[in-house]
């Protein structure tokens, strides 16, 4: 929720030594996956129950190669509030992403 991600927000700033909270989430729907920039990042909507996320992926790009529209998936992340264009939204910045069923599928090691 936009209020949790506000309360993360208070404890920045992260570094080294102080990193920000990591979740994880299950069962993920992949509803969306498109390219930003020259195609080095990435960014995802992904569906939990009657909520949809969005996600964005720094250099994750050409690691999401294996995921198609639908797969479910299992997500680490950082929670964070996406400030653009005086507009603000909850996002999602991913460490790793894996198919379910599969062990580091994906991962950004």
């Amino acid at each position: 929720s936009m209020a949790l991600g506000a309360e993360i927000s208070l404890l920045e700033p992260f570094g080294n030594g102080y990193i920000a909270p990591v979740f994880l989430t299950r069962d993920l729907k992949l509803l969306e996956i498109r390219p930003v920039g020259k195609g080095d990042h990435v960014q995802v909507k992904l569906g939990s129950g009657d909520k949809v996320l969005e996600g964005i992926g720094f250099g994750w790009g050409r690691k999401l190669k294996g995921l198609r529209v639908a797969d479910i998936v299992d997500m680490l992340y950082h929670l964070e509030i996406d400030r653009f264009r005086n507009r603000e939204k909850l996002r999602l910045r991913i460490v790793d992403i894996d198919k379910r069923g599969e062990k580091a599928s994906c991962a950004g090691r």
